[in-house]
């Protein structure tokens, strides 16, 4: 009982020494407000969350925090184990009749509840930074963690090392080397940067440059929320290089740099990493072309295009001629992320968003998309026909365009001119009928992209009632989502029939095949049909296997194609609108929403060449943590035993 009482007397001596202690407040509070300046003031600034400076691979808000939890541990420690000796308190107090182990727990006692109080209170100003709207609950609950767990290990670590080396040097001499320390270990990693290529820079050597995005796949999680897998692909090869395996190239430019295997004698990254936990990992924010700390990227199975929703677009690309022919692409829809801000200029990659006019008519606020904008309809078949309908009557048929003709009026032109010469046509290899076609294509994907025409579309389909405009914004997001859906889906015969109301839509409303000379209705088309299908089904030259099928069958390919390209240059955004509305509502009016789903196109031909791939840890964080909190432990029993052991005569 005399013991605990001497322990407790001694304990709570410690601690009034340090409350007392002018820098320690002043570390805490400078500390703090650091803190609070880089999560609350410049993501406030920047309309963005705090989440996308934190783990940022560009800029690592870690580094600048490490050594102010460092020499608080380091003066903590000073405070605690070399002031008594430097000013012979320490001389008057052992000499008293009490077991000198007394001494010492209750020392390292008080050094571990102040770097557990010290930690403590700087996490809390994670709660004052979700002040800010898009500062996610999830993201907030791992920034606290991380910022608990990295300051709590990171003070006690430099702390135990201080006490140790106080053991040979004076106070002033063990703060600047141990502090001195903390710098050169803190900047291994941007050193390292310099020494060491990742991976895309070799490649990018060899005139290779690799983009990976993340896909919405067509499954599903336990809560009902779309997922989504990682893919790489190398969008525009060059001809020499489209021959080359991007997985085979990604792994040969690994052998060939340290970057990975440089993380394991890199303890600037170690200290780094434990500030970074869960959502707030660095591989959460990981690019292929730019790689965080602590993280590799693994290449899965070749990429599968049927797991993912996807439609065609079809875009002008001129030949080594100079002649244009229809480049096919896949476009896929990119996966939404709630828990990542949508306007942070630091972010590689920005996730799906909308914007949105506020009450004062004046300001835009922008937020992320959420999993119940990816939400399915019950039914899409009535969205479908809608949509249809509009492009039918706003495009397909309108001549409210440059040329002042409709597209209907082109293919009946081209039906007239082409159907007689079919059988010549197919005699003619591919180059000469593509500069045969050539200057029709022009004026075709001219009117199919006609700035007035898709204002129109817009117009119609987007019309909404009685809604605020953030209303309005996410209406048109679910519309656009599921619209990409249905026509993912209807991607056969087949398929388009299950949408009963699109189908009949597109029967009642054709007006090019029924007025075309020599096509037997009541019988299965002629030779003749298929093939000048073909030319405008599938790139105007490729082999579209069309067998003998009925009229209305050959009605519902041509149709369908046709507006799945359109509705791909519709949520692809390709057509600038703006100079049009401007002309029409005038340059003062400003539109009350925008609609960023950021769709990712693939070339056809590439898709063969595309890997699914993962982002993982070289080190798992928590192993990590694990392993610093183990070493920091053993540092302070090995400067418990010295202290318990040393001779103060």
């Amino acid at each position: 009982m005399k013991q605990q009482k001497q322990f407790l007397v001694y304990f709570a001596f410690l601690l009034k020494q340090i409350v007392k202690k002018p820098f320690i407040w002043a570390t805490i509070l400078a500390y703090f407000l650091m803190v609070l300046v880089i999560l609350l003031v410049f993501p406030l600034y920047q309309k963005t969350s705090p989440a996308q400076y934190w783990n940022n691979p560009v800029i690592q808000i870690s580094t600048f925090l490490i050594p102010v939890a460092s020499i608080f541990g380091i003066m903590v420690s000073m405070f605690l184990f070399k002031d008594g000796v430097a000013d012979g308190t320490e001389l008057i107090i052992i000499s008293k009749p009490v077991s000198r182990r007394v001494y010492v727990i209750a020392k390292f006692l008080v050094l571990f509840i102040t770097c557990l109080v010290f930690s403590f209170l700087i996490s809390c100003s994670a709660i004052i930074a979700k002040i800010n709207p898009q500062f996610k609950l999830q993201n907030m609950k791992d920034l606290m963690l991380g910022l608990f767990i990295g300051n709590f290990i990171n003070s006690l670590f430099f702390g135990s090392i201080s006490i140790i080396v106080s053991f040979g040097l004076s106070k002033n001499s063990t703060i600047v080397i141990v502090f001195l320390a903390t710098f050169l270990i803190n900047f291994q990693t941007p050193l390292s940067n310099l020494f060491f290529e990742s991976p895309a820079r070799v490649l990018s050597s060899s005139k290779h440059s690799l983009l990976d995005r993340s896909f919405l796949t067509k499954q599903l999680d336990k809560n009902g929320n779309p997922t989504g897998k990682n893919v790489v692909f190398e969008p525009n090869p060059s001809k020499k290089a489209d021959k080359d395996n991007i997985k085979k190239i990604y792994q040969e430019a690994e052998a060939k740099t340290f970057y990975n295997q440089s993380f394991y004698i890199n303890i600037g990254n170690a200290l780094n990493s434990i500030y970074n936990l869960n959502s707030l990992s660095y591989e959460k924010n990981a690019n292929v072309n730019f790689l965080s700390s602590n993280t590799k990227i693994v290449f899965d199975e070749l990429f599968n295009q049927n797991e993912f929703y996807n439609i065609s677009l079809f875009t002008q690309m001129p030949d080594e001629k100079g002649l244009l022919k229809l480049e096919e692409y896949k476009l896929f829809l990119t996966t939404p992320l709630p828990t990542q801000s949508a306007t942070s200029f630091l972010r590689i990659i920005n996730p799906p968003s909308f914007s949105y006019l506020e009450d004062d008519n004046q300001n835009y606020k922008t937020e992320t998309a959420e999993f119940d904008l990816y939400k399915k309809y019950d039914n899409n078949d009535d969205l479908l026909t809608k949509a249809y309908q509009t492009f039918y009557k706003n495009v397909f048929t309108s001549t409210k365009n440059s040329q002042q003709r409709s597209i209907l009026s082109l293919l009946r032109e081209l039906a007239t001119k082409y159907l007689g010469e079919i059988t010549e046509l197919r005699k003619l290899k591919p180059e000469q009928l593509i500069a045969k076609l050539s200057p029709n294509l022009v004026i075709f994907n001219d009117l199919l992209r006609s700035p007035n025409l898709m204002y129109d579309f817009i117009a119609e389909i987007e019309k909404t009632d009685n809604l605020t405009n953030k209303q309005k914004a996410q209406k048109v997001y679910r519309d656009r989502t599921n619209l990409f859906y249905s026509l993912s889906e209807a991607n056969n015969i087949t398929n388009i029939k299950k949408f009963s109301k699109y189908t009949q839509a597109i029967i009642d409303n054709d007006q090019l095949f029924n007025n075309i000379p020599g096509v037997d209705h009541n019988a299965n088309i002629n030779q003749n049909l298929p093939d000048f299908i073909r030319l405008f089904l599938n790139n105007f030259v490729s082999d579209l296997k069309i067998p003998e099928i009925s009229l209305n069958d050959i009605k519902l390919l041509f149709y369908n194609q046709l507006f799945i390209n359109y509705v791909s240059l519709y949520i692809g955004q390709v057509i600038n609108t703006s100079s049009i509305r401007e002309q029409i509502e005038g340059k003062d009016k400003k539109q009350p929403y925008f609609v960023n789903l950021y769709p990712n196109a693939i070339r056809k031909d590439q898709l063969a060449n595309t890997y699914e791939i993962r982002k993982e840890p070289i080190v798992n964080p928590w192993v990590i943590v694990i392993i610093l909190a183990s070493v920091s432990v053993a540092l302070l029993g090995i400067s418990s035993v010295l202290y318990y052991s040393k001779d103060y005569a």
